[in-house]
């Protein structure tokens, strides 16, 4: 499976990739396409910030408290915090499936790091009469459905 890692990775590490998203993904969370590509997406970043700011011998790769903490930093100079918080998970994603499949150590959390993400308060509209019909219309028709089955 070519998830276009070549560049950056040793045959190695391309296989313990595609194991991954085999085993792991795909086979253990079930996970959508849209989702895999995200995750992968959040691994290339990982890699890209740890090849020019860590080590260029990826072969070497790290994911521990520090490293964790300073990818964060590192995110902060061009993304939002919901966007950080998205390639944190992919990254817990992976650093999970290498505790559990090649014994590397646990994944930390992200506040034992002393990184504090703020995120913003999601905005939301209060329910109009047209919404409000349109939601109770649609929780209704879900409870026949559920009661049929």
């Amino acid at each position: 499976m070519n998830h276009s890692f070549d560049k950056y990775l040793s045959q190695h590490w391309i296989d313990i990739v595609d194991r991954y998203v085999d085993r792991y993904l795909i086979g253990t969370r079930d996970a959508a396409p849209q989702t895999i590509t995200g995750y992968l997406y959040d691994l290339r970043a990982y890699l890209e910030f740890y090849r020019a700011e860590v080590s260029t011998d990826l072969d070497e790769l790290e994911f521990d408290k520090t490293t964790l903490r300073d990818f964060v930093i590192y995110l902060r100079k061009k993304l939002s915090a919901l966007t950080i918080e998205r390639r944190i998970n992919g990254m817990f994603s992976f650093w999970n499936f290498l505790h559990i499949d090649l014994s590397y150590p646990e994944p930390v959390t992200l506040s034992s790091t002393g990184v504090r993400l703020k995120k913003r308060p999601v905005k939301t509209e209060p329910l109009n009469e047209g919404n409000y019909k349109k939601l109770l219309r649609s929780a209704i028709n879900e409870l026949r459905s559920f009661a049929e089955n």
